[in-house]
């Protein structure tokens, strides 16, 4: 009979039966495989012995007292005055299984199945006291790899969490949060939160391991709820101009260039925004507009910079397209890989991921504006930004 028969017939657990083997209580036939692992085939004789140790277990007798009592029954008396004498010391708590130690004949010798056989039924009601168990070496190891492996899938998703706000606030100086933002997270921490509850309240869930399996193929989903739950760096404080984040002042140095070092203090429109994918290449998107009135007399020569800014960008690749909207003369070149004379920044949809700079300026009231945008059309923004302002006749942001 294998170990898992002998514990449903005895009640016995799999850790109680292998300690008394190792006290030598009883010596079962085994094999041992290469790792050193003993499988343990038992016989019905075993299968009584167990049954006997846990009787007498469950009434207090000690490993040692059974093993001397196996050893030498014509000491039981001395055996049995041993275990009355701890049960009178607990009598409030044993008072029924006292009264069957103190009820046994004081001039027998008992044996094993004979005492099992006096003690009757107040010690098969008696609690099982827990075993004082020795794992071997296996054991210890298994026990410490399951554990090790179920806190990396519980923890792996706080790692993920962790890992990708310190990225988030490592590089973007204007971070956004929402109710988006949140449920990523909450999604993210579904296998932590599934496995907390398997290690809190086991009754709750009956397979465990189902659980755990169901968690670790989650892991991966887990990752990229953990990465969603960023969200974009925006900012349309003017205090903040020029101000870019990381990924945006190290790639784009055009930038700089278009945008003015310093920004008017009054009649100020400001708008930024970036996002950067970091997984083993660089990926980053970015728009900023600003606008403002100048005076006339500064008007002219802001325009002179910007021209002369666009010329050097300007060839057979990259086409500057100067048009009309409503009162302002606008300039944009689009700095993708096909620009199309033909083409209306603001008619038709963007697509390629597309790196734009946007002039304008209206000279009867000296107002100007400049836009600039990266990825535009990538899965980021389908529009650029500056579509969304009021090209009426008057000067404004929407």
């Amino acid at each position: 009979m294998k170990i898992k028969q002998v514990c449903e017939a005895t009640g016995l657990t799999d850790r109680s039966i292998r300690y008394y083997i190792e006290e030598g209580l009883l010596s079962p036939y085994y094999t041992e495989n290469y790792m050193g692992r003993r499988a343990y085939d038992f016989s019905d004789s075993d299968v009584t012995a167990l049954n006997h140790i846990a009787t007498l277990r469950k009434v207090g007798f000690t490993v040692e007292e059974i093993r001397l009592l196996m050893a030498s029954p014509m000491r039981s008396q001395e055996i049995i005055a041993q275990v009355r004498q701890r049960k009178e010391e607990a009598a409030e708590t044993e008072h029924e299984t006292f009264a069957v130690l103190d009820r046994l004949g004081r001039l027998t010798d008992y044996t094993v199945p004979s005492l099992v056989e006096a003690l009757g039924e107040a010690a098969q009601r008696a609690k099982l006291p827990p075993e004082k168990y020795r794992p071997d070496a296996y054991e210890v190891c298994g026990m410490l790899l399951k554990g090790a492996v179920y806190a990396a899938v519980m923890l792996a998703p706080l790692a993920f969490l962790i890992r990708w706000l310190c990225w988030f606030w490592t590089y973007h100086r204007y971070a956004t949060f929402g109710a988006g933002n949140a449920l990523c997270i909450l999604l993210a921490l579904l296998p932590t939160a599934a496995l907390l509850i398997a290690w809190l309240k086991p009754e709750w869930i009956r397979r465990r391991w189902r659980a755990w399996v169901l968690c670790l193929l989650y892991l991966p989903v887990s990752w990229g709820f953990a990465k969603g739950m960023l969200g974009d760096s925006v900012t349309t404080d003017i205090r903040y101009y020029r101000m870019w984040d990381y990924a945006v002042e190290k790639h784009d140095g055009k930038l700089n260039k278009l945008f003015p070092q310093n920004a008017r203090s009054e009649d100020v429109a400001y708008f930024y925004r970036s996002r950067t994918s970091k997984d083993g290449w660089d990926i980053w998107a970015h728009e900023v507009c600003a606008e403002w009135t100048l005076p006339v007399e500064q008007l002219q020569q802001e325009v002179d910079r910007v021209d002369a800014m666009f010329r050097e960008h300007e060839d057979e690749c990259f086409v500057r397209h100067v048009m009309e909207k409503g009162s302002y003369i606008c300039w944009i070149m689009d700095l993708t890989l096909r620009p199309h004379a033909d083409h209306d920044p603001f008619a038709e949809r963007w697509t390629g991921g597309g790196y734009y700079m946007m002039f304008a300026y209206d000279s009867s009231s000296g107002h100007v504006r400049y836009g600039a945008g990266n990825m535009v059309g990538r899965g980021w923004s389908d529009f650029p930004y500056f579509r969304t302002l009021d090209w009426g006749t008057e000067g404004g942001a929407d």
